[in-house]
């Protein structure tokens, strides 16, 4: 999923329910996200390199490993050594989601005024998680679920001349859809 967009769906941000929404987008530039981070590896084990610190990634004999123990390189203590290695695959894991997205939703300011308040709900500065429940005809219900960064919250009209609000986050994680728990 590289991106989605529907009408008239629930949204949450944090534990506010964002009231009257219109519609929603969120695109997203990446399908996967990385899990860890690759590992950096210093080069090939050598019996003269000096000492290795805890963390330090080799090769040797064709695998990785990656020191646990901190240790003078000497023969006896090569990475096939467990009291000084572990074996490592020494590749980057990945988790399903998408870690680069943003999202807009825009809603409508009925009479009892906006909700939730720019003044008072969206004033955190902080991550907050952002919830899209949605269901295409057809289909069971859908949720993406994401850490966000309230990037900005705009008031303005419609064409119709109706008060609305349209909220812009920034995706600050893996994003990830499922099926809508509720």
């Amino acid at each position: 999923m590289a991106a989605g967009s529907g009408k008239y769906c629930s949204v949450q941000y944090g534990s506010t329910p964002i009231a009257n929404v219109t519609d929603w987008s969120i695109n997203a530039s990446s399908d996967i996200a990385p899990a860890t981070s690759v590992l950096e590896v210093i080069g090939a084990w050598s019996d003269s390199y000096g000492t290795y610190d805890v963390g330090d990634v080799v090769t040797y004999s064709g695998a990785v490993y990656e020191c646990h123990t901190s240790h003078t390189a000497a023969v006896g203590k090569e990475p096939t050594e467990t009291a000084y290695w572990n074996a490592s695959p020494g590749v980057e894991s990945y988790t399903a989601g998408i870690k680069r997205w943003e999202a807009s939703v825009t809603a409508y300011v009925d009479s009892a005024g906006l909700e939730p308040s720019i003044e008072g709900d969206l004033v955190d500065t902080s991550t907050s998680t952002l919830d899209v429940y949605y269901q295409s005809p057809g289909l069971s219900g859908k949720m993406l679920t994401g850490s966000v960064w309230l990037r900005n919250a705009q008031p303005s009209t419609d064409v119709n001349g109706n008060a609305v609000i349209n909220y812009s986050f920034i995706g600050d994680g893996t994003l990830t859809e499922q099926t809508d728990p509720t």
